[in-house]
């Protein structure tokens, strides 16, 4: 189930790297567009316009979300999801491209639901590595997404986004989760589900632990009222909670990130080397898996404290000589003996250590947030993380032709020093406790 539900990320995480390998072959001058070359205002509304969608998908599977459950929300983010693909398949203009990024971000608004779900369905001892599964699914994704988009056809590509909507229909023979269940007084539904999830474990297990569940939210909930209200954010350890997503999700885009996934094709471009950047692009998405496909395999040992803090000083050590690379090259200064291999060894640098900056926030947020705040707590996040994407991409290429590369990056490495240093002095580790331990325990001092 965790894995099915997970192919609305890979189909997601494919559209997003779409313009790396695209833009290139769009602003230039051989097009597959009928209308020909686009501009580079269209370069960079192509990026932001999937998280324009994003904010309304946001909204309204965060609603369906909590009124007619996670699993019926998430089923019907294929629906956008194959429209989108139709509208570059028929594409005249830059203007389907357009309307086809926009239902995209649509359809990830979904994507909101995954975390809690496969963090209610999953055991306390390997929440961690289910919860690595999006990212593991999201690496394999950006780098099919990099190989289609290198050597498919322009209008073959949006073919295989298809199938992989298709295939994530068969998330509809599992059942909903039994928080969602329980939240909704469906109590006989909620033990059935909870079984359906537990069913490696002895009877006696189950029982006690359904029991358990049962009483932290059935019974914590039956004297207040559904409807979360703004007194339910008030507790230090909500706050606390929120402070913790805000910082770590917004991180995503402030520490280049997702710019760098977006326009990484460009930039590859802009370093001079010989090598062809759609092959760069590829390199450092095999990069990204390998290095969290390892990270996956300890996040439940080291931890999601150590492990972030450590994605992000790394992430600031490679940042650093690619800053200075392009800075140097902004100067007039010859960096020809280093082209050919500073910028790939930097980026791979990148490549490694950001995946912890990605995806440890998202398995995060479902730890320290109380169960019923959680749909909530995800919306307002998701909303926040979209519209800073789109501030971020929509200017990211007139700020580079402004400033220089060399000066956003440095940006970037310095929030991650900011980032690394608020989660060494502000957030809890979490690995191998409750939920219900996190949440009840999250005022306390910091585990260091």
């Amino acid at each position: 189930s965790a894995f099915l539900v997970n192919f609305h990320t890979m189909v997601y995480s494919m559209v997003a790297i779409w313009p790396s390998p695209a833009l290139p072959h769009l602003l230039s001058d051989d097009s597959p567009l009928p209308s020909g070359p686009i501009s580079v205002l269209d370069a960079s509304l192509l990026s932001s316009i999937l998280y324009f969608g994003g904010l309304l998908g946001t909204v309204v599977y965060g609603y369906m979300a909590k009124n007619f459950g996670q699993k019926n929300s998430i089923l019907l983010a294929v629906v956008p999801e194959i429209a989108a693909a139709l509208c570059i398949i028929f594409a005249k203009d830059v203007n389907y491209l357009h309307t086809s990024r926009f239902l995209s971000g649509v359809a990830g608004g979904a994507l909101q639901i995954i975390p809690a779900y496969v963090c209610e369905i999953s055991e306390d001892c390997i929440r961690g590595m289910l919860g690595s599964i999006l990212g593991i699914v999201d690496c394999v994704a950006m780098l099919m997404g990099a190989i289609v988009g290198a050597y498919l056809p322009f209008y073959t590509v949006p073919y295989v986004h298809i199938l992989l909507a298709g295939i994530s229909l068969l998330f509809i023979f599992f059942p909903e989760s039994p928080q969602y269940l329980l939240l909704h007084k469906k109590i006989p539904e909620a033990q059935q589900s909870h079984n359906f999830y537990r069913n490696s474990m002895p009877k006696e297990k189950i029982t006690e632990e359904f029991n358990r569940l049962r009483e932290s939210i059935v019974d914590s909930t039956k004297n207040t009222k559904e409807v979360v209200t703004l007194k339910d954010f008030k507790s230090p350890s909500t706050v606390k909670a929120l402070v913790i997503c805000v910082i770590t999700f917004t991180g995503r885009q402030a520490s280049g990130i997702g710019t760098i996934l977006n326009f990484n094709g460009l930039i590859f471009k802009e370093t001079g080397m010989e090598m062809n950047h759609n092959l760069g692009t590829i390199i450092f998405s095999i990069v990204q898996l390998i290095s969290f496909f390892t990270m996956s395999l300890y996040v439940d040992k080291f931890g999601r404290r150590i492990q972030l803090i450590g994605s992000l000083m790394g992430t600031f050590v490679s940042y650093i000589p690619i800053a200075g690379y392009f800075y140097a090259q902004s100067v007039g200064l010859n960096v020809t003996a280093l082209s050919s291999w500073l910028p790939l060894v930097a980026f791979s640098g990148v490549a490694i250590f950001s995946m912890g900056i990605i995806h440890t926030p998202s398995i995060i947020m479902t730890e320290v947030v109380p169960t019923k705040l959680r749909g909530t707590v995800v919306l307002l996040i998701y909303l926040i993380t979209r519209v800073q994407s789109i501030l971020v991409l929509q200017f990211f290429l007139p700020l580079i032709e402004k400033f220089g590369l060399h000066t956003c990056i440095f940006a970037f490495a310095t929030w991650t020093i900011i980032e690394a240093l608020f989660v060494f002095l502000y957030v809890p580790e979490t690995k191998g406790r409750s939920v219900d331990d996190i949440v009840k325990n999250l005022v306390k001092k910091t585990n260091k």
